[in-house]
């Protein structure tokens, strides 16, 4: 069984939100309203971007992996749970920058 890392994140009206995902990974809308644009997919040989349009209480769980992008309409919360194959962003961000103060201090 894979390891769910799940992050908590509010933002602002016309604010972006971009991390990488793996297939199975889940958004739910809390409140608000978002764009939510997957990662692209090819269609014979043409590139198709969906954009999905997400209201409070709404959940989408991602087709494929890649890099996802969420764009508040309005003052968003939302919870994004990510499959332990990608970290997401926090955690990835956290444990480098905890390698990081690990050399500083030992130095």
């Amino acid at each position: 069984m894979q390891e769910t890392i799940a992050d908590r994140w509010r933002l602002d009206v016309n604010a972006c939100l971009w991390f990488r995902a793996s297939a199975g990974s889940t958004v739910r809308l809390a409140s608000g309203r978002a764009y939510l644009i997957p990662p692209p997919q090819w269609l014979a040989d043409t590139m198709v971007c969906e954009r999905v349009i997400l209201l409070g209480g709404s959940t989408h769980v991602m087709r494929a992996s890649g890099w996802v992008v969420i764009q508040a309409a309005s003052a968003t919360e939302l919870w994004v749970a990510a499959n332990g194959n990608v970290p997401s962003w926090p955690a990835w961000c956290l444990e480098r920058a905890m390698r990081w103060l690990k050399r500083c201090i030992s130095a």
